[in-house]
């Protein structure tokens, strides 16, 4: 029997640089809003930054709000996020690195699972690995595989028919 938990899902921040003080604002209002409400995670469904290029001082001061989030924040790349290259080296993978053990960046081109609130929850994630209109958003999907987990999918792009 699964129990009820709550995720509370955040996509399209469009997090800048030139916007210091309202992008941090912005991580922290969601933070207050997963406590409030008592999520279990908080996923972050592609496009966290503007543009891939940030300055490691504003990547820096994001990861420090990030770290500072009670439950886990599982995000992965959009459109904005990535460079056309995934061997180059862009913002949100600086912050991947930079958010703790706690939290995760889901980045792998084939997705991704992770557990989460104690294995309650089985999350399935696939950001958007490069600038294709061919990226199928749910390409490799997984489920669960037990009765007493939700299945969870987070991902980034269109799903269409493939047919124009």
């Amino acid at each position: 029997m699964r129990h009820p938990v709550t995720i509370l899902h955040a996509s399209d921040l469009h997090l800048h640089w030139a916007y210091l003080e309202q992008s941090l604002w912005s991580l922290r209002a969601l933070a207050a809003a997963a406590d409030r409400a008592g999520a279990e995670a908080i996923l972050m469904a592609g496009d966290i930054f503007d543009t891939t290029e940030q300055p490691d001082e504003f990547v820096d001061h994001v990861a420090a709000v990030i770290r500072d989030v009670g439950v886990p924040v599982v995000m992965i790349p959009g459109n904005h996020d990535i460079r056309y290259s995934a061997r180059e080296r862009d913002a949100l993978g600086d912050l991947g690195l930079a958010i703790g053990p706690r939290h995760r960046l889901i980045a792998h081109a084939d997705g991704e699972s992770v557990a989460l609130a104690g294995g309650a929850i089985h999350l399935w994630g696939r950001g958007m690995p490069e600038h294709s209109p061919r990226n199928d958003p749910l390409h490799g999907i997984t489920a669960a595989g037990r009765d007493d987990a939700w299945s969870v999918a987070i991902a980034h792009g269109e799903l269409t028919t493939g047919e124009s």
